[in-house]
């Protein structure tokens, strides 16, 4: 097939008249059979590696929301009896305190645990350690409403919200609030997390490449097998025509 290629750009032959060959045909269509599986691999692999990473950065922006919501209860507990220490009255409802001390409380736990936070009662902001969060309308001053329903409505203990903003996603981990003799819900600590969005390259493992290289070399071999089987082929039909 290359020979002939060559006497068409050579001028020795039409380049029409190669294209028409029987030999040029069959290898063509050797050629799409072992290009159709290399392409459909390479959809899989790219579908199923953007969802193993979006499924580990959601169990890591879990962890991280996790350990959060428990630093903000522990500064919580510390504030409520350190106010019963000093004025000998009781605090009050779990909610008041959180609004009471939202600056103190975002602060610190955010200082703790390394990220930006968000607190909530019910679906209102009461607090967060980045005001620019909400100054940019990166954020609504409203708390999310699905996240709202699977945390005070069904019960969940955390749940993450994925929003586009660009070329980035906004995800956002809530997890709830829990105090007091019943351990009921009083509020929802949230943590923001800006990540590129999916569709960029990513490097592939070292089993994915073996699979990938092994089949490259699989194809190749295919495609030289078809050069010979092509002419073997088209001969008997080219020489009756």
């Amino acid at each position: 097939a290359l020979v002939l290629l060559a006497r068409a750009l050579r001028g020795r032959t039409g380049i029409a008249s190669v294209l028409g060959r029987l030999q040029v045909q069959l290898f063509a269509s050797f050629v799409l059979l072992g290009l159709v599986p290399i392409v459909a691999l390479a959809l899989v692999h790219q579908r199923l590696r953007s969802e193993e990473a979006s499924q580990e950065q959601d169990a890591a922006l879990r962890r991280v929301v996790d350990f959060a919501a428990r630093e903000c209860v522990l500064r919580q507990e510390e504030l409520t009896e350190r106010e019963l220490r000093d004025t000998k009255i009781t605090p009050g409802s779990l909610e008041r305190v959180l609004e009471s001390h939202h600056i103190e409380l975002a602060n610190a736990t955010a200082r703790v645990a390394g990220v930006d936070v968000v607190l909530y009662t019910e679906q209102r902001q009461v607090g967060t350690s980045r005001p620019e969060l909400f100054q940019t309308e990166l954020l609504p001053a409203r708390m999310d409403e699905e996240a709202f329903r699977e945390i005070f409505l069904l019960g969940r203990e955390t749940h993450i919200v994925t929003r586009p903003v660009g070329d980035y996603r906004l995800r956002i981990g809530f997890q709830r609030l829990a105090g007091g003799p019943t351990r009921r819900t009083y509020g929802v600590i949230a943590v923001p997390e800006l990540t590129p969005s999916p569709g960029g390259p990513r490097p592939f493992d070292s089993t994915v490449t073996l699979v990938f290289g092994i089949y490259g070399l699989v194809v190749t071999a295919v495609w030289l097998g078809s050069a010979a089987i092509s002419r073997r082929i088209a001969a008997p039909v080219e020489s009756m025509t």
